[in-house]
């Protein structure tokens, strides 16, 4: 339930994780936490969230793990847990071993992200501590897993498409600056003028009829005059609105 509410006020996979982070810590315990894109060509992990998010300075924003450096490629590709309890970072190799190394990991447990059957991401909890992991921590990120996949897809695609609304909306503004816009601005004018003039005549016949039913002794005088008010007083609104929309164009 955390997770989802977490979800619903996450704008990006930043964000979102950063969110879930503390939820998370509830039930296992770790120092950092990061998401990897899988890139099957050229099989690499990119860093896409790492939290504590003053931790970020230390890696450039392309960031990348060739799949063939890590112990845990295998575990990935059979979308099963891997736990690491006492690394040593002499037995590394390259960028992973910059990862450790910089953050200070002892021991870390990795955990494919599914959707639809095609593994998408690689979420790493990272710890300080040598077993820092245990089977309960194994297991509640394994119940977990399958919502975090579906939310942080949930969230990338809501981040998309408020991306693509962001580019319509600059767009929009952009057409609003073009030459479309001074044709609208033109066919407004004449709209106005033409209603204008609708409401002029209209607003004339009914004062001019108010003032002859004003000498008239007819027994419906009463309600005539009422009725010839109101299309009086709607005219003169609906010339004040035409006139406010004249200034808009």
């Amino acid at each position: 339930e955390k997770l989802y509410q977490c979800c619903s006020g996450s704008s990006d996979l930043e964000t979102f994780f950063s969110s879930i982070n503390n939820s998370l810590k509830e039930f296992v315990k770790f120092d950092f936490l990061a998401l990897f894109n899988w890139k099957p060509i050229p099989e690499v992990f990119e860093l896409e969230v790492l939290v504590p998010k003053s931790q970020n300075n230390l890696f450039p924003k392309d960031f990348q793990i060739l799949a063939k450096e890590v112990p845990f490629f295998e575990a990935f590709k059979s979308k099963k847990t891997y736990v690491e309890q006492d690394l040593q970072w002499g037995s590394l190799n390259s960028t992973f071993k910059e990862l450790t190394s910089k953050l200070g990991i002892h021991s870390y447990l990795t955990i494919s992200l599914v959707n639809n059957g095609e593994t998408e991401a690689l979420l790493f909890l990272g710890s300080q501590r040598p077993f820092g992991f245990g089977e309960k921590d194994v297991k509640v990120m394994e119940t977990v897993s399958p919502h975090l996949a579906f939310l942080s897809q949930n969230t990338l695609k809501f981040s998309e498409q408020k991306s693509n609304y962001e580019n319509l909306n600059r767009g929009l503004e952009k057409l609003l600056q073009s030459e479309k816009l001074r044709v609208m601005t033109e066919v407004t004018s004449e709209l106005v003028h033409d209603f204008n003039n609708i409401l002029a005549n209209i607003l004339g016949r009914a004062q001019i009829s108010l003032q002859k039913l004003e000498n008239s002794t007819l027994p419906e005088k009463e309600t005539l005059s009422k009725n010839l008010r109101l299309i009086e007083k709607a005219s003169l609104q609906g010339s004040n609105l035409l006139s406010r929309l004249s200034q808009l164009a």
